[in-house]
This record gives structure tokens, C-alpha cells and sequence, in this order.
């Protein structure tokens, strides 16, 4: 009897490890892990940095620039130059030409040119005829004066011409001595009167030979032309 009991008490604790064995929770395997991709670095285009709008008059001084130093492309106009032109025969024919110029939208400047005397002349001014400008040729070489003789023709006809010298110090002497002598003599230089002159912006593409033609100037050089100056 008691080793019945033994036997079946064996066996109930068996079937209950078995039973425990048989339900117990499995460790739920781990799942092998996955090696990420390391991040990788994508390199954009380089975008250009916005530009800042340019000033309408920054814009302007830098198209009239490239137009003056010929650098537009196209049939840009040729840039304005300064010229000089004269000298003119009188004031009143620089002044027509000057006339002109403005009318062609020129920008003109109006000049005096100083030219010093190529000389000085001794001289008694033109008498009332030749037969009084005759008369006072004798009395000069009657007072021994012998360097002398009657102008015959030109705005100082009758005039009576004393000698010419270099320089205004001798010419004065002399003009000195025939006062003493009696006689009023003048020292007057010859040349060196101021030189009407034009100084014009002009267009680049026009000629020399072109200018001349419409101002009636003697000559076309490089000219002073200040941007201080009004013209007229």
C-alpha cells in the first residue's frame, strides 16, 4: 500500500515537470541585427549668389562710357573730341563761325590768342596826300635823316616809314631821337595782335578738312575745351 502511494506520487511529479516543461515561455530568438548603410554626403551645385539690382544712374554713366571709349557693340557713335579752330581773320568772323557751330548743336568756347609782335616799325602816320607825305620826306633828309621812304600804297599810304627793329627798346630810341628832331614819330609793334580763336566739342567721325569748310578756320588743332565753360 505504501509503496503504491510512492509509485503514483513519483508519477503525479513527473507529469507535472513535463507539464511545466511543455508550457513554459520559449525566449523568443533574436532577430539577427542588420548592419545600416552609413550616411552618405551628396554634394549640391553651387548656386550663384544673387546679384544686387544696379542703380538706374550707375547703369546709365556705365552704357554712355562704353559708347565714348567705343566699346558698344554695333554702330556705337565715334566720341566727341576737342578741337581748336583758327585763327580767324577778325572777331566778326569767329563769331559767325561760332554762330554756325551752335546751330549744328555744337558746344563752342570762344578764345583770345596772344601772339607776341614778329617786330616794331618807326613811322610818321599817312599825310593828307603824296605831295604832303613828299614834302615831309625833304624835310627829313634836310634835317640829315636818310633812313626813310613814302609808303605808295595800302591802309598807310602816304605814311612815311623810319626803320624796323627787333625788339620795342631800339625802335623807342629811335622814335625818341626824331622827336628831338622835330618830327612825331609813332613805334607801333608789327603782328602780335590777339587772335580770335574757337574751341569746339565736335563730333569724332568729322574731318578736319570738313570743319574748315564750315567755320572758314585757318587751321584744326587739339583743343582746350573746359567743362566749366558755358557755351555760347
Amino acid at each position: 500500500m505504501l509503496l503504491r502511494a510512492l509509485v503514483l506520487l513519483l508519477v503525479i511529479l513527473n507529469l507535472g515537470v513535463a507539464a511545466w516543461w511543455a508550457l513554459r515561455d520559449t525566449p523568443a530568438e533574436s532577430a539577427p541585427l542588420v548592419a545600416e548603410a552609413p550616411p552618405t554626403l551628396t554634394l549640391l551645385e553651387p548656386q550663384a549668389a544673387p546679384q544686387a539690382p544696379v542703380p538706374l544712374a550707375e547703369a546709365f554713366e556705365s552704357a554712355e562710357a562704353a559708347v565714348l571709349d567705343g566699346d558698344s557693340e554695333g554702330d556705337a557713335a565715334a566720341a566727341p573730341r576737342c578741337v581748336a579752330l583758327g585763327p580767324f581773320a577778325n572777331t566778326g568772323a569767329r563769331d559767325a563761325a561760332r554762330r554756325r557751330l551752335a546751330s549744328d548743336g555744337v558746344r563752342v568756347f570762344a578764345r583770345e590768342v596772344a601772339v607776341a609782335p614778329r617786330g616794331w616799325r618807326v613811322w610818321l602816320p599817312p599825310q593828307r596826300d603824296r605831295a604832303a607825305a613828299d614834302a615831309m620826306a625833304a624835310r627829313l633828309r634836310a634835317a640829315g635823316i636818310e633812313d626813310q621812304y613814302v609808303i605808295a600804297d595800302g591802309d598807310d599810304a602816304h605814311g612815311i616809314a623810319l626803320g624796323r627793329f627787333d625788339s620795342e627798346a631800339p625802335a623807342q630810341a629811335r622814335v625818341d631821337a626824331l622827336r628831338a628832331a622835330g618830327f612825331a614819330a609813332q613805334a607801333e609793334p608789327i603782328g602780335g595782335q590777339p587772335q580770335p580763336w574757337l574751341d569746339a566739342l565736335v563730333d569724332g567721325a568729322m574731318a578736319d578738312a570738313a570743319l574748315r569748310t564750315r567755320t572758314g578756320a585757318a587751321r584744326v588743332e587739339p583743343g582746350y575745351c573746359a567743362a566749366t565753360q558755358d557755351a555760347g
